[in-house]
């Protein structure tokens, strides 16, 4: 089974080549078949060329640079264009270790769509306890309001089947410049029969380069999406 890890990136040049070399690292020490498309939004920092460059003799990393902008088209391109049987979702910057990658490609084939969870026995989230508060809070209402089966609807970090995405509306789930495309995947994923699964995840805060998160606009986004997809107006 091939695995396609897909990294958005904009302005993630002081850490990603390391980060990309310690996945590259890892999926060798596990016998994984991987493929790493590195989504990049044009960085101002030259994100995107310095991974041409630095792994341009290596095809299983492939670089994308798009002038469009935004997390979630982001995504939604690297899905696109993934070789891959399964499809991973990662933050380049880090909050998650490359570790998790032979953990998530355990589950298959028994389980179509693996999430990561901050919130089940064994899942943490560091750093500022408002941050934690905030997404606990944003999970539990999500699932409540949408009935989801995922106790963490904001971690980022998912793995499923590549031909799941030909039974979504890809147009419709990843839209906007934020992170509120993740409650949408899985809502959409729980009107699928396929099987799902959670496992712990620990969310480490970011080393180096600047956060894009909002603490002020960002949940006020996560919100207005789950009330969105409740009355179906999204």
């Amino acid at each position: 089974m091939k695995i396609s890890v897909i990294l958005p990136t904009y302005n993630e040049k002081e850490g990603i080549t390391d980060f990309i070399r310690e996945i590259l690292e890892v999926g060798g020490n596990n016998n994984l078949n991987l493929e790493i498309l590195v989504v990049d939004d044009s960085s101002p920092d030259g994100t995107g060329k310095l991974v041409e460059e630095t792994f341009k003799e290596n095809p299983a990393v492939r670089v994308i640079i798009r002038k469009e902008k935004g997390l979630a088209t982001a995504i939604k391109k690297g899905i696109e264009m993934a070789d891959g049987d399964a499809v991973l979702l990662l933050d380049a910057d880090g909050n998650y270790g490359p570790e998790y990658i032979p953990l998530f490609a355990g589950f298959f084939p028994e389980y179509d769509a693996v999430n990561g969870s901050r919130f089940i026995s064994g899942g943490k989230m560091m750093g500022p306890q408002i941050h934690r508060w905030l997404s606990f809070i944003f999970s539990l209402l999500a699932r409540l309001f949408l009935r989801l089966k995922a106790t963490d609807s904001s971690s980022g970090i998912i793995i499923f089947k590549k031909d799941i995405s030909n039974s979504l509306d890809m147009e419709k789930i990843f839209q906007g410049r934020h992170g509120e495309f993740f409650v949408s995947l899985l809502f959409a994923l729980g009107k699928l029969k396929i099987s799902f699964k959670e496992i712990p995840v620990i969310c480490h805060p970011r080393s180096l380069g600047k956060s894009k998160t909002s603490l002020i606009k960002h949940p006020f986004f996560y919100a207005l999406k789950v009330v969105k997809l409740r009355l179906g107006l999204d």
